[in-house]
């Protein structure tokens, strides 16, 4: 941004001066190549006042002034040799001279009467008429120049601008008509490039929001389909054979249906951005001691486990939600354990590092990302695959990074990066 501003201004400034310069061009050949006939009121005056002077009595000082005080006429007494000549007019025998950078134009008699006058021998003076209108002309032909220049700088700097604006809003047009895949593709790094990335970015994340909502429908759809199926079959043989293994798996078809419809709701609500709640404060070492105790009293198997916890971990969070995603990360470990599970937390400058390892079957890599996504299980996974989709987005409710890759002990590790 701050490039493009500076290349837009020294290119405003160069063009007004330029445009300027001509102007002033412009000006001074005007002023040169101007003919007699533009002059000629001034002239007649010029004569006039050289002839009272002459018929004057008295020094020229006191015939000057006393000619200013009678005559509206402007007029000076100026050295008859010097000065630089502009423009001469031989057939009225007068000659357009300055005398000096902004003292302007003057018309003076190329062969002053006035030199003939006593005393005025050495140092011959003429009468100057000043010529006020070049000035004006100068000035007003100078202004508009620039004016112009303004105008046909601005119209270099805005006009590709108008344009990457007008391929943004051509995208926008077609994201709102539905075509997700549009792309501005602006490549700059100024602000009309941030925005087309921006927008870019929104495209790309609606893309992956309704491939995921597809996917959604999909999996919720086949993962509702086996266990509706199996009791619909468990209705139709306890219709005709009904005894008590029927009904107990019946029943626990409804509490699989009833945890999955729960783990559902969980999911929406953790991705709804209205609902967030003010986070208090948090002992995280307090609490995975907590959850890990929990996990340690319902274990159906003896595992061998390596808890590493700091006396005390302070952070802000939702106490409820982070004892949820803990449950999951110790449970998913304890599942998929041979027979070691460790558990560490410790400080990484300003965050908490929290790691579950197991030493299991372990995850390939190519599936460590999709872990995430909801109703997606890793090979040797035996759940719905919504657990790990209700951390992240606990994780991504407290700015917290959640991520999975190969253990030491072999098997899968998780690891939580906690703000402090």
């Amino acid at each position: 941004m701050t490039t493009l501003l500076l290349r837009g201004f020294f290119a405003l400034i160069l063009t007004v001066a330029g445009s300027i310069w001509i102007g002033q061009l412009i000006a001074k050949s005007s002023a040169r190549s101007g003919g007699a006939a533009q002059h000629l009121e001034a002239i007649e005056q010029l004569n006039l006042i050289e002839r009272r002077l002459l018929d004057g009595r008295g020094p020229l000082k006191r015939r000057v002034r006393r000619l200013k005080a009678t005559t509206p006429t402007p007029f000076q007494i100026c050295p008859a040799r010097r000065g630089r000549r502009i423009q001469s007019y031989p057939e009225h025998g007068v000659e357009v001279v300055t005398f000096g950078k902004g003292k302007g134009l003057f018309l003076r008699r190329q062969a002053s009467g006035l030199a003939q006058l006593e005393g005025q021998r050495r140092r011959a003076k003429a009468v100057c008429l000043p010529l006020p209108g070049h000035k004006r002309r100068r000035f007003v032909i100078s202004i508009a120049f620039g004016l112009l220049g303004m105008l046909i700088g601005l119209a270099m700097l805005l006009l590709p601008l108008v344009r990457r604006l007008r391929a943004t809003e051509s995208v926008v047009r077609r994201l709102a008509d539905g075509d997700y895949q549009a792309r501005v593709r602006d490549g700059g790094g100024d602000a009309v490039g941030q925005l087309a990335d921006g927008v870019d970015r929104i495209g790309q994340r609606v893309e992956e929001l309704l491939a995921a909502q597809r996917h959604l429908h999909a999996s919720v759809s086949h993962e509702l389909r086996t266990p509706l199926a199996r009791l619909a079959a468990a209705i139709d043989l306890a219709e005709d054979h009904p005894n008590e293994k029927l009904f107990e798996g019946m029943r626990a078809d409804v509490d699989e249906l009833d945890g999955m419809v729960n783990e559902l709701l969980t999911l929406a609500r953790l991705q709804d951005p209205h609902a967030r709640r003010a986070h208090d404060q948090v002992d995280l070492a307090a609490l995975t001691a907590q959850r890990v105790e929990a996990a340690q009293r319902g274990a159906k198997s003896e595992l061998q486990w390596t808890i590493t916890l700091p006396p005390a971990a302070p952070c802000f969070g939702d106490r409820r939600l982070l004892a949820r995603l803990l449950d999951n990360l110790i449970n998913n470990a304890m599942r998929h354990a041979n027979g070691r599970v460790e558990v560490e937390l410790r400080r990484d400058k300003e965050s908490w590092t929290l790691t579950v390892s197991d030493d299991g079957e372990g995850i390939a890599a190519d599936e460590a990302e999709h872990l995430f996504t909801p109703f997606v299980s890793g090979e040797h996974g035996g759940s719905a695959g919504l657990g790990l989709a209700i951390c992240r987005e606990i994780a991504d409710r407290h700015d917290a990074a959640l991520r999975v890759r190969r253990s030491e002990l072999g098997g899968a590790q998780f690891e939580l990066l906690m703000p402090a």
